[in-house]
């Protein structure tokens, strides 16, 4: 289906009803998620606006019931928040209100309140800008597009009912499994706490090649370097288990746990990561779904090919980098000061946590003596076209 906005959802004797029933943000908090008693007339005809919609019909003539004062109230999701989001897909959250990384399958929906700022949604094929107003019903199916908030410049709180879907016991919350505002503000909100990078991951599977930068400061960058070795003389490649602070403050008390290292020189051809199996000896099966790297020292280049185009991305401290391995070959070219790259991956996310990626060949003055990674350029086509998504 297409994405849906209609206006004039609600009257504003309605929605200053509803809005009435939403407390402030707590001081320094950028996001809540209040259940909100609403007339039950506007939530049967929610309801049947996503069924319509589910059903590839026009919305737009049904009308919301008359409300008044005697109505019945029924629960349903609310949002405020302030600040922008990177292009995701919303996930879930369980009965107890807890997050779910499960990406939402159909169509999510919002209906705005208050606030200001742009709703961007990606379908692949084109890119649509919906404007963030009071009285606006945005839906779009979550599986099928990518999308992000640019936040206006007001900085003022967005109120809504919302990110929602509905299921066949009812509403259920949907959204971004994180806090855009304090990522933002808080001077240690840049920091990707690695425990919470599971969900991250998991609602960017319909993206192509995600770029974020200042994933880690610098503190913490260089506690992390601290525990690699440097490369003994002679050799290529290391590929140490690193231990990083597992969610929460990234500080001396906090618990660490192991993830996929990496110390590196040297260029590689192009091919797809394959994987390496319990014992960490090398596994020529291609790795399905999504590589990530987090890059924390050196130089170079990463050049990822999805077959309709060719991406350069620049290898720097702090920045992560994440693209679908079985929808695309990538190659790395090395910088000329022949430097030491140190990262946390190649990596993958499987049910059981982080798995090591990588290329299954050494290097040798940068010329590649694996046979079965040389042809590979030529091998590999691509299962399906993708667009590029940046955040920076």
């Amino acid at each position: 289906m297409s994405i849906v906005v209609l206006d004039g959802v609600v009257d504003n004797d309605l929605r200053q009803l509803i809005l009435s029933k939403f407390d402030p943000l707590a001081p320094g908090a950028g996001t809540a998620l209040p259940e909100v008693f609403v007339p039950k007339e506007l939530e049967q005809w929610l309801q049947s606006v996503l069924r319509c919609c589910a059903a590839g019909q026009d919305p737009s003539p049904l009308m919301p019931g008359a409300s008044d004062g005697r109505s019945e109230l029924v629960p349903m999701p609310g949002r405020v928040a302030v600040g922008s989001s990177p292009m995701h897909q919303d996930t879930g959250f369980d009965a107890m209100g807890r997050p779910d990384p499960t990406r939402v399958e159909g169509l999510v929906a919002v209906l705005y309140l208050a606030g200001s700022g742009t709703l961007v949604i990606d379908t692949g094929s084109q890119r649509q800008s919906v404007e963030v107003r009071p009285c606006r019903l945005v839906v779009w199916p979550n599986d099928q597009c990518i999308h992000r908030l640019d936040a206006s410049p007001e900085k003022e709180s967005r109120i809504m009912l919302g990110p929602m879907t509905l299921s066949s016991a009812g509403w259920k919350r949907a959204g971004d499994q994180y806090d855009p505002a304090k990522r933002a503000s808080d001077p240690n909100g840049s920091v990707v706490r690695f425990g919470s990078m599971h969900g991250e991951l998991i609602c960017l599977r319909a993206m192509s090649i995600v770029v974020l930068d200042g994933v880690v400061d610098n503190d913490l960058r260089q506690l992390i370097l601290s525990k690699f070795d440097p490369l003994a003389p002679g050799a290529r490649t290391a590929l140490p288990e690193v231990l990083v602070p597992r969610l929460g403050a990234s500080d001396g008390r906090s618990e660490l746990v192991p993830m996929p290292g990496r110390v590196a020189v040297g260029s590689s051809p192009m091919h797809q990561d394959t994987g390496f199996d319990a014992m960490g000896r090398p596994d020529p099966t291609r790795v399905e779904g999504l590589v990530a790297v987090l890059y924390l020292a050196g130089s170079g280049t990463l050049v990822i090919d999805t077959g309709s185009q060719r991406h350069s991305v620049e290898v720097k401290p702090c920045r992560l980098v994440v693209w679908p391995n079985d929808q695309c070959i990538h190659r790395l070219d090395a910088s000329p000061e022949k430097e030491s790259r140190i990262m946390l991956g190649p990596m993958t996310l499987s049910s059981t946590g982080w798995k090591r990626a990588g290329d299954q060949y050494s290097y040798v003055g940068g010329q590649h003596r694996g046979q079965q990674n040389a042809e590979v350029e030529k091998e590999v086509a691509p299962t399906r076209s993708c667009c590029c998504c940046t955040v920076s």
